[in-house]
């Protein structure tokens, strides 16, 4: 009876060590855990710049590559260029707006930021200017209506009486001639139909001696980058897709031992014990 009585009574107090001491491990096991994520942070951070700097120096060891691939670009967009591209030019004419009685036309009167665009935007929509255009420049068999107007372009900059009549063609001849048509044409068409004071020619258009767009040497230095970026961007995802350790630290990261040796390439090696070795074998042989 004693002893049962004395397990009894002890009982209470080995439960509460077991606690104290559970309590104690759990503890230190957070705080091994709370330490251990720390590193682990830590390590981290020193990888992304130990990356960031094996990057630069990859992309630095293939350089090359990269001018070598920014030269072939630069030829292939200037050749492109040369023979890809046809050049456009574009010439304008200007006419004056003034009213019937031969004063000017006040903004107010004309309404030119809205009325007066419209009015004369359709002018050269029609198809009686596209024919009397035709006629002039003798163009019958050669472009239809539809194709002079993907030629032409009208705009009438705001608080001005001018209208900017341009004409688009791969003969910088040519484009001038329909700019100048175009202009006498609208002012036949304003006088004769919409019983207006004929606009007076503000200015003719001049031969354009310069195509619109981008020059070829623009295309060269568009190739030059796009060819360096291109090859680079490669590079780069061959880099953060190979996940293989390639120096000793990367082993022991990846596998937590240490590396004990390390043994070269013969490349690397020089000539003369590359030539000892070869001996050597030989010998063996």
């Amino acid at each position: 009876m004693a002893q049962d009585y004395q397990r009894q009574y002890r009982a209470p107090q080995h439960s509460a060590l077991e606690q104290n001491q559970l309590v104690e491990k759990l503890s230190a096991v957070l705080q091994e855990t709370h330490a251990r994520n720390e590193s682990e942070d830590m390590l981290q951070e020193e990888n992304v710049s130990i990356d960031l700097a094996a990057l630069f120096f990859k992309i630095l060891s293939k350089i090359h590559y990269v001018i070598i691939a920014a030269v072939l670009c630069t030829i292939l967009a200037g050749v492109y260029a040369e023979y890809g591209v046809v050049p456009v030019y574009r010439a304008t004419s200007k006419l004056y707006i003034v009213n019937s009685s031969g004063v000017q036309v006040s903004v107010s009167d004309l309404q030119i930021a809205s009325t007066l665009t419209r009015d004369y935007l359709e002018v050269f929509n029609n198809w009686v200017v596209h024919e009397k255009v035709i006629e002039k420049l003798d163009l019958k068999d050669e472009y239809s209506y539809s194709k002079l107007q993907s030629m032409i372009s009208v705009k009438n900059p705001e608080g001005t009486r001018l209208l900017y009549i341009s004409a688009t063609h791969p003969d910088p001849q040519m484009a001038m001639k329909l700019a100048n048509a175009y202009a006498e044409a609208a002012q036949e068409f304003i006088y004769n139909v919409m019983e207006r004071e004929e606009p007076n020619e503000f200015a003719p258009a001049l031969l354009p001696t310069t195509p619109e767009g981008m020059g070829r040497t623009r295309y060269m230095l568009l190739g030059f980058i796009g060819g360096a970026a291109l090859v680079v961007v490669v590079i780069m995802m061959m880099f953060l897709l190979d996940d293989r350790p390639h120096t000793p630290d990367d082993i022991t990261q990846m596998a937590g031992i240490p590396t004990l040796a390390v043994v070269p390439r013969a490349q690397n090696m020089p000539k003369r014990h590359k030539r000892v070795i070869k001996h050597k074998e030989g010998r063996k042989g």
